[in-house]
């Protein structure tokens, strides 16, 4: 069968291009690009999400012919029999990606969190003021991820049309991910992003926290739930639950420490999920839930302390903050001690309850 290139499907905003893949398509079927639209910019009213992307119509089209092909038929990939399979198709949403200019502007909308409640002062800009320029990019008109240069958001959004035009794409497998050692996303074990040092010091926000708001912000934009933030957390490190947990008083530290050496030897930041405990060994992770108002979060154990009875917890300011508890300052805790979840081979190996008695009678 003989081949032609399609053109490069451009998304072409105030001098912000976004280029997607090309689209391969047979000979004959060459007239029905006019019916299929591949172009992502934000005037195609008359298409939208009507849209069926090129290659998923061709792969079901050319299967559909295939399979009620007879000696009598015209040649699958004659246009009749595009045609005929075209009306035999269901509909595919092709996701709509663009890119945008993101001025300093009030009232603007930011991408960097649509639906943390929890922890949005973490991640949502108080004024005007604190939003820099920078570029969004958005899904299906829905703002994702906010980034400090053109650059990145064109590299962004050309990665997620990579794996979102995929046929057997599926949103619910959108998670938080630890990527290259910084916190980041996949779709399955595809890599969609990973939030970069620079590009959470231009956001002035934490980057695990900013991972999970992104991940979330897709799944919306997709039609998937977005998740709570402990499951995202635990998706992010690969934590399960452990038995063992505790209860007490919880406090937090941050401004006057804030860039000075912990115990373990690191950097102290306010705006990282961390928390200090007597004894714990460090880069211990732990679920904390403030018992007032029942909100979790999860912390990694980096400093000694707090010094001062009954507190028997200090959280870094980021922490309390996700857990309501920075105006009251103290506050009562439940902390369960997390674990390495099970590796999808440990969970396969696993005998199921029951087994060993059924094997034994054979």
């Amino acid at each position: 069968m003989n081949f032609i290139k399609s053109f490069w499907g451009v998304s072409l905003l105030s001098s912000i291009t976004v280029v997607q893949p090309l689209v391969h398509l047979p000979a004959h079927a060459s007239h029905l690009a006019t019916h299929w639209s591949y172009d992502r910019t934000a005037d195609s009213t008359d298409r939208g999400s009507s849209t069926k992307p090129l290659h998923r119509f061709l792969s079901q089209a050319t299967s559909t012919v295939r399979s009620s092909q007879s000696n009598n038929a015209p040649p699958a990939d004659s246009p009749e029999r595009l045609n005929q399979a075209f009306n035999q198709v269901v509909d595919l949403p092709l996701p709509k990606i663009t890119v945008i200019p993101q001025p300093p502007a009030p009232n603007q909308s930011l991408a960097v969190v649509a639906n943390d409640a929890q922890c949005g002062s973490l991640t949502r800009r108080q004024s005007a003021a604190d939003l820099p320029s920078g570029y969004e990019i958005r899904v299906n008109d829905r703002p994702v991820a906010s980034v400090p240069t053109e650059q990145t958001a064109t590299a962004f959004a050309q990665r997620l049309e990579a794996i979102l035009s995929k046929p057997a794409f599926d949103p619910t497998t959108i998670q938080p991910a630890i990527v290259n050692d910084l916190p980041g996303g996949k779709a399955g074990q595809e890599v969609l992003f990973s939030v970069e040092q620079p590009v959470a010091e231009a956001l002035k926000r934490n980057g695990e926290v900013v991972a999970i708001a992104w991940v979330n912000n897709l799944r919306t934009a997709l039609n998937a739930a977005p998740l709570n933030l402990t499951d995202a957390q635990s998706r992010l490190h690969a934590l399960a639950d452990s038995p063992s947990a505790f209860r007490g008083v919880a406090s937090w530290y941050g401004p006057r420490f804030h860039g000075r050496k912990t115990a373990m030897g690191e950097i102290f930041n306010q705006h990282a999920l961390t928390a200090a405990h007597p004894s714990l060994p460090f880069d211990t992770y732990l679920k904390v839930t403030n018992l007032h108002n029942g909100q979790s979060i999860i912390v990694r154990v980096n400093d000694r302390g707090p010094y001062i009875k009954p507190r028997s917890l200090d959280l870094s300011r980021a922490a309390a903050r996700c857990l309501g508890s920075e105006t009251v300052g103290i506050v009562p805790y439940r902390a369960v001690i997390m674990q390495p979840a099970p590796t999808p081979e440990a969970v396969a190996q696993q005998t199921p309850v029951g087994a060993s008695a059924l094997i034994g009678l054979k």
